[in-house]
């Protein structure tokens, strides 16, 4: 063959070989993991847009590891027509790297009653059903997906004596308390792929909640029966109740898979009756039925696994 017309091959066998690999093919290696292979559409600062095998994907170049673009390899042998391949799931839950999916906690805090008691059928008033305390507890949530995790939530709070001189006419009265809750929590997590995540949380469950109310009369007064001005226990009592809760906070993510979160709650324990002692029988009393309302503040700190 003469040596122009073996160039004119040579030349055209180049040729094909670079339409072979199409302008742009590349592969791009995400940072949860997995890749896509196609040709580069476009190339933006916020995306890069890939035409796939199952069409044109937009991909933000926040989750972009790298793209590589590989040499072309030699065309494989013809085969039986492949189905078309779907673009992979590129949601924020594909695309989120694989991690710890449960997490457990303890709070410290501080618990501030909002409730009162009555003891009008008496003749008296009404009081604080007790002072602001502390509060302790620990949590453990399973995540279900980026934005929604479940679990339960334990807390123990102390509603710290409170005086009221309206609750029993003449006397100086004395009321506190403690709570223990156990709920079953949801959350909802606004921003799960950042480091500060606002999150909202409900739970139901139940409550053992006490009450203890003391009193003394006032300078000038006495107990009618005795004619003494000792302090005399009126209502000492415990009973189980529903209760249910709201909160919101923020989660600030740490290295070492620990959170720092700190949230602002609301806690109801449904009215329960709580028993008179034999003093406060001899007043008419035959006891108490209360509710606690609480607002609690807390600082949390957390593992996740």
């Amino acid at each position: 063959m003469p040596e122009p017309a073996v160039r004119r091959v040579l030349l055209a066998l180049v040729f094909a070989a670079v339409l072979a690999v199409p302008a742009g093919a590349a592969v791009v290696y995400l940072k949860g993991g997995g890749q896509l292979e196609g040709q580069i559409l476009r190339r933006t600062p916020s995306y890069v847009e890939v035409r796939t095998a199952g069409g044109p994907v937009r991909i933000p170049s926040a989750k972009i590891a790298r793209i590589e673009y590989p040499s072309a390899a030699p065309a494989a042998p013809p085969g039986p027509a492949q189905p078309p391949v779907a673009p992979p799931d590129l949601s924020a839950h594909a695309l989120r790297p694989a991690g710890p999916r449960q997490q457990f906690s303890i709070d410290f805090g501080l618990a501030a009653p909002v409730s009162r008691i009555d003891f009008s059928d008496i003749g008296g008033g009404t009081g604080n059903d007790g002072d602001v305390g502390p509060l302790i507890g620990f949590q453990y949530l399973y995540s279900l997906d980026p934005h929604w995790a479940a679990g339960i939530d334990f807390n123990y709070f102390h509603r710290a004596t409170t005086d009221s001189y309206g609750l029993l006419p003449n006397s100086d009265s004395n009321v506190a308390g403690n709570d223990v809750v156990a709920l079953a929590l949801v959350k909802f997590d606004f921003l799960p792929q950042d480091r500060v995540q606002p999150y909202a949380a409900a739970g139901v469950g139940i409550a053992r909640n006490s009450m203890t109310v003391d009193a003394t009369p006032n300078p000038g007064f006495a107990w009618s029966d005795t004619g003494t001005d000792e302090p005399r226990r009126l209502v000492d009592g415990s009973a189980w109740a529903a209760a249910y809760s709201l909160r919101a906070g923020l989660d600030f993510l740490t290295y070492w898979s620990t959170v720092l979160s700190f949230e602002l709650g609301w806690t109801h324990v449904a009215s329960a009756t709580y028993d008179a002692t034999s003093s406060g029988r001899a007043l008419g009393l035959g006891g108490v039925s209360a509710g606690v309302d609480a607002i609690t503040v807390a600082g949390r700190w957390g593992w996740r696994f």
